[in-house]
């Protein structure tokens, strides 16, 4: 199985910009007149479908999007940034950890304690890169909706460094009693898994979270104190030296205070995941069947998130999996919008070059139950100041019709690297599309794909001018417009 999420560097799984405060006007929740407002599109006939058998994003001729009487409620100042990721207590601590290491004395380490104060360093910039505190000032939160998950929950990405601590206290006893006391510096790490990093940017509120798994990486240290077995008073050379902790790390440590959450882009909306396994998988057929009971168990969601793939041999083209996309069926009709990731290859998804291909989001779009529903992420990044689509992003390819780009970044940093990947533009688009279900609850899921698809940014590099008309092999519709996706005036032209 893959998960779309690279690490850079390591070139590990699929896990910059500069956050101002997600602030911006206030609002209480509460209601507000139902309006009706509508969507004009030009309506879809045969030749708007292209030779591959995929249908543009136009299912209706004309949306009537209802809007909702009930808002969500939203505060600036509960929003700051800066309560994200704190502390509630303060204070870290480890109690009874016995860590091994042969240093220059032979012996066995038992941490006793340590502190590490202050704000963790927990990232939001998917707040920013989609707007999303400007829609939840308007009252458009994610209430009301249903997003489930659909991922590798389990699957260890890396360790993420989440804050810096100095000056703090460092306590340890080796194998014959003595115990030293250190004040240190370095980092609180902790294990990030992909789809809780998922489930996090899709949705969900700011909260006190209190399940982290951390480490402690030690960079200095220089002891203040040292009682030995003897119960003497200050004896250095008797108790663990400062060289004995440089650059060391200390695992597997329970963090025994909660940290505050970075809500997701639908901060209100209700969030499920359901794990698989799909290691092993690339046969299209079996994949197929393996996943659709997962896939007919969310039919009832407003939004499903896939950021999880199965990349395409040189055996499996295109050509295949059209021919077998009638037998992408199944047992329900999902009534919801899915988002696929399109995968970390860089590989053009051409119909005579799918080689490295995500063929679930192939094998989503090809089938007659769901493709006017499906949207395949790609991944953006800015370079130098210029935005583009991400050098590791599979690109639009023959699924160009289907195909939205969001940021992939997750603003998360391991010792390998930037933590990025389309697993992570995934979720934004799925937060996104449960945002404008609750405008407009009337809105079917192909209703809500469509939308999101046809007022997608076509000005990638940000210059004033769009790049490309109606549809790009590379760039798909664009880039994910939230704000243009809630403000139906005009017409909407596949």
């Amino acid at each position: 199985m893959t998960i779309f999420g690279v690490n850079k560097l390591a070139f590990v799984f699929a896990l910059l910009i500069t956050l101002s405060a997600c602030g911006g006007g206030g609002g209480g929740g509460g209601s507000s007149a139902s309006t009706a407002t509508n969507w004009t599109t030009t309506k879809c006939t045969s030749s708007y479908t292209n030779s591959d058998g995929i249908k543009v994003p136009c299912a209706y001729q004309t949306f009537n999007t209802t809007q909702n009487s009930t808002t969500g409620s939203y505060s600036a100042s509960t929003y700051d940034v800066d309560t994200y990721g704190v502390i509630s207590s303060g204070v870290i601590a480890e109690q009874n950890i016995l860590y091994t290491r042969s240093w220059s004395r032979d012996t066995n380490y038992d941490v006793l304690a340590s502190t590490a104060t202050g704000p963790t360093d927990l990232p939001y910039v998917w707040l920013t890169d989609t707007s999303a505190a400007t829609a939840w000032a308007a009252g458009w939160t994610g209430t009301g909706t249903t997003i489930n998950i659909i991922d590798d929950s389990n699957t260890t990405m890396a360790k993420a460094r989440i804050s810096t601590y100095s000056t703090e206290t460092l306590k340890m006893r080796d194998s014959g009693g003595d115990t030293g006391t250190y004040t240190a510096a370095g980092y609180l790490q902790y294990t990030l898994t992909h789809g809780n990093v998922v489930r996090d940017i899709a949705g969900g509120d700011k909260r006190a979270v209190t399940d982290y798994t951390g480490s402690l990486e030690i960079t200095s240290a220089s002891i203040t104190a040292c009682v030995n077995s003897s119960n003497q008073s200050l004896s250095t050379w008797n108790c663990p030296s400062t060289g004995y902790l440089t650059g060391n790390s200390y695992e597997d440590i329970s963090i025994s205070t909660s940290i505050m959450q970075t809500p997701g882009v639908a901060k209100n909306a209700s969030m499920t995941t359901s794990t698989l396994n799909l290691s092993g998988y690339t046969n299209p057929a079996t994949t197929w069947t393996y996943l659709k009971g997962f896939i007919e168990n969310s039919a009832s969601f407003n939004v499903v998130n896939l950021s999880i793939g199965a990349e395409a041999s040189s055996s499996t083209t295109w050509a295949t999996l059209v021919s077998l996309k009638e037998n992408f069926s199944l047992n329900t009709s999902p009534s919801g919008t899915y988002v696929v990731a399109a995968g970390n290859s860089s590989a053009p998804c051409t119909a005579s070059n799918f080689t490295n291909c995500n063929i679930i989001s192939g094998m989503m779009t090809l089938s007659p139950y769901l493709r006017n529903q499906v949207i395949v992420a790609g991944a953006t990044k800015t370079i130098s100041g210029t935005n583009t689509i991400a050098t590791y992003s599979n690109q639009a390819g023959v699924m160009m019709d289907r195909y939205l780009m969001a940021e992939g970044d997750t603003g998360f940093d391991s010792s390998s690297g930037d933590i990025e990947g389309t697993s992570f533009a995934a979720p934004r688009i799925a937060g996104a599309a449960a945002i404008v279900k609750s405008k407009f609850p009337n809105l079917t899921g192909a209703n809500v794909a469509d939308i999101l698809l046809l007022t997608a940014d076509k000005d990638i590099n940000d210059d004033g001018n769009d790049d490309f008309s109606s549809v790009s092999a590379i760039y798909g519709r664009g880039e994910l417009d939230l704000s243009a996706a809630l403000s139906p005036v005009g017409n909407l032209t596949p």
